[in-house]
């Protein structure tokens, strides 16, 4: 089941970028080989595909499971035959939790390991520092959990497979309500200095207001914050 679950997150994201790859493939074949046993074509060559997410940082737990949903779904595509019969090679770098390791992610799978795209990064707010590499590179972005606003306006070569928060906010709450239709009163706590969290807080505020609950409270901190006794 847990398996399932990561495949069925990833698949989406992976099959429509190996559309774009596909395409792209016709122009610029790729001469990397891969180092794993299997995953190379009678020719040798393999298509090398990006993936920066966190592997370390506070947010491992999201880019640890892209990790496994990636392998299998890189397993899945190369047991069908790959891409016009040329197997993919996923090639991973950490991004980690911050902008920096994002960045640094970014430029290494662009211009060291020349891949042809990207699958990540695994917050918001990186996206917003290491995607603008990607797009002055011409190489294709698909994000698996950005869900703040203006991701897909970075440029034309950025994409994402996962809800807006416009989407996800409301629904959630309408969903909390329908779980506990006593809830009346809602506080809200926010990281000033994330991008996705900013983006969340406003439109979670608005959905609030539309369900005529009381907001209570709305408290600021830092994600390097440790100490919480003033919001409490």
């Amino acid at each position: 089941m847990f398996k399932k679950r990561l495949f069925s997150q990833i698949l989406p994201f992976l099959f429509s970028f190996l559309l774009v790859v596909a395409c792209s493939q016709t122009n610029q074949p790729s001469n990397t080989t891969s180092g794993t046993p299997g995953n190379t074509s009678s020719s040798g060559k393999t298509i090398p595909i990006g993936i920066a997410v966190a592997q370390t940082s506070n947010t491992a737990l999201i880019g640890q499971e892209q990790v496994i949903g990636a392998k299998i779904a890189e397993k899945y595509f190369n047991d069908k035959g790959g891409v016009n019969g040329t197997p993919i090679r996923l090639i991973f770098q950490d991004a980690g939790g911050d902008e920096q390791s994002a960045i640094n992610a970014f430029n290494t799978l662009i211009n060291q390991d020349k891949v042809v795209g990207i699958v990540g990064p695994s917050a918001s707010q990186q996206a917003f520092a290491a995607d603008p590499i990607a797009e002055r590179a011409s190489i294709p972005v698909i994000a698996a959990s950005n869900t703040a606003k203006n991701i897909p306006q970075i440029g034309k070569y950025i994409s994402r497979v996962s809800a807006p928060i416009s989407v996800v906010a409301p629904n959630a709450l309408k969903e909390a309500i329908k779980l506990n239709p006593n809830i009346k009163k809602v506080a809200v706590f926010y990281a000033q200095n994330d991008a996705f969290s900013k983006s969340e807080t406003e439109t979670f505020q608005q959905a609030v207001k539309d369900q005529k609950l009381e907001l209570v409270t709305v408290q600021k901190f830092q994600t390097t914050d440790t100490d919480f006794q003033t919001q409490a």
